[in-house]
């Protein structure tokens, strides 16, 4: 879905302020919850649950997600309420963002950014992010220009990711905002947005 917003690019001094904790809510503005949002089901907690019943019980919480391939290979979303829990599970399956480890480096790939791709399977238009840095406002970010003119950013646009190695969080808020939840995709792993939060990224921060 094409969004069209066009609202600036540049991050606010408080939204610069924000960067270094991924967690900050600074915008006032954003989409629907990533709850709604979801479309397979999800562990929540430990929990199995269909989409369905997840956006019945969690309709008015804020939802932590952790997608990668070990996650699609189980064919559901791992949740988390609190932002603790979600960490420790990071801990628990060896996939904390940590120390760039430069002896992963492989070809073709660069560990020290992330690149998220408009189409499913790593395809299509793609823009990358450096590691420590963040695209604060995807509505700023021109997809795709005719003459002069943008007629389409990367706002909501997102199916697909290939991560460096640390990882990298996205947010259906922009500048980082976390009133919606988050996703947060490992390091070193490449996964299908779309089959479980197509086109809600209005942000991105990347470790």
């Amino acid at each position: 879905m094409i969004s069209p917003k066009l609202r600036a690019g540049l991050v606010g001094a408080a939204a610069v302020a924000a960067l270094a904790l991924p967690g900050s809510a600074v915008a006032d503005a954003g989409g629907e919850s990533l709850v709604a949002a979801l479309k397979k089901p999800a562990v929540v907690d430990g929990k199995f649950y269909s989409a369905k019943q997840v956006k019945q019980r969690f309709a008015d919480t804020k939802l932590f997600f952790v997608l990668g391939s070990r996650e699609e290979v189980r064919g559901a979303v791992a949740a988390f309420t609190t932002r603790a829990a979600l960490r420790e599970y990071l801990r628990d399956t060896n996939r904390a963002p940590r120390a760039a480890d430069h002896k992963l480096a492989r070809a073709a790939w660069n560990g020290s950014e992330s690149v998220f791709y408009q189409d499913a399977f790593l395809e299509g238009p793609s823009i990358a992010v450096a590691s420590n840095s963040a695209a604060g406002n995807l509505a700023g970010n021109c997809l795709a220009w005719s003459w002069w003119n943008c007629v389409a950013t990367w706002d909501n646009q997102i199916s697909s990711a290939k991560t460096g190695y640390n990882g990298a969080y996205l947010y259906n808020w922009p500048y980082l905002n976390t009133s919606g939840g988050y996703v947060f995709i490992p390091g070193v792993d490449s996964v299908e947005v779309w089959r479980y939060f197509n086109d809600v990224t209005s942000s991105i921060w990347v470790f």
